[in-house]
């Protein structure tokens, strides 16, 4: 069985959050971080090179394959998404 290609990094989740280059796009990332921090009770972790995860859950499928993934997790899109509306559609961006 193939090894999970996403997993707890060394990255530091404050160096991953500072290099936001939007100020405001990287506060609310930040006050999304302290808001996940209070309600988990665990500390930010980098998950592969674009996730900030907060603890951890254990998976299995019924396949037997089984795996860990963060119990609540912060993904880079969403720190680095813009919105736009679009003929009165609001659409996701990444960042444009």
């Amino acid at each position: 069985m193939a090894e999970p290609r996403t997993t707890p990094t060394e990255q530091s989740a404050a160096e991953f959050l500072a290099a936001v280059a939007d100020p405001v796009r990287r506060a609310d990332a930040e006050a999304a971080v302290a808001l996940m921090r209070e309600a988990t009770g665990a500390e930010p972790v980098m998950w592969g090179s674009s996730i900030v995860g907060f603890g951890v859950y254990r998976y299995r499928y019924a396949t037997g394959r089984e795996g860990d993934w963060p119990a609540v997790e912060l993904l880079r899109e969403l720190v680095t998404a813009g919105y736009r509306h679009l003929n009165g559609k609001t659409v996701i961006t990444d960042g444009v």
